[in-house]
This record gives structure tokens, sequence and C-alpha cells, in this order.
């Protein structure tokens, strides 16, 4: 038994789908930099993680028939983004966690 209730927001059938947005928070001055997502709101954001670099994030950005992924590098000085790798299959893209960047490199290790 739990003894605190836990609400979650979740579109009932019919709903609109929350808009996802990404923000990075300069503690020290408190400004926020938003991330240029695209075009398109009707996304999911499964995973981000700092990459090597300190000043960019990587963000995968999915489709929300998920059979569409993209990852993309985000400046957080910016908000800018840039497409790195593209994942797209006719049925479905079971998203991992298996991406590694390499130590002291550039470069990163994919599963698909």
């Amino acid at each position: 038994h739990y003894s605190v209730a836990t609400h979650l927001k979740y579109p009932k059938v019919g709903e609109q789908n929350a808009i996802v947005k990404i923000g990075v928070v300069d503690i020290a001055s408190g400004n926020t930099v938003w991330i240029d997502l695209g075009d398109h709101d009707d996304i999911y954001i499964p995973r981000i993680d700092w990459t090597n670099d300190k000043n960019v994030l990587a963000i995968q950005r999915l489709n929300r028939r998920q059979n569409d992924l993209e990852l993309l590098f985000a400046d957080v000085s910016n908000g800018r983004t840039r497409p790195v790798l593209h994942d797209a299959s006719d049925t479905w893209i079971d998203v991992t966690d298996d991406f590694i960047f390499l130590k002291k490199s550039d470069q990163l290790l994919w599963t698909s």
C-alpha cells in the first residue's frame, strides 16, 4: 500500500497531446535557453543526454507513430539543433538506452 497518490497527466481519447519543450537553465543567471525541436510539435522526446561536449545535448526525437527517430545535437548556448542520425521503420522503432559516447572522441555507438 502506498500512502501518497501520484497523479500523472495523460491525455484521454480525443484530447490533445501535451506539447513537449526542452529548456536549459543557467543556474548562476537564471536564464533559460529553449531548444529548437523543429516545426512538428506532435512528437515524443524519449531520451536526452549530455554528449562529451558540455555545451551539447543529445536529443532523441520520435514521431507520434513511433516509426521515425532522429538523434539531434543541441547547442545549449543558443538552442539550435542539428540532425546527427536518422532511423526509420515501416512498423515501429524500439527506443533503447544503447547509445554510447566514446570517451575522448566525437564518435558514438548506436544500436538499431
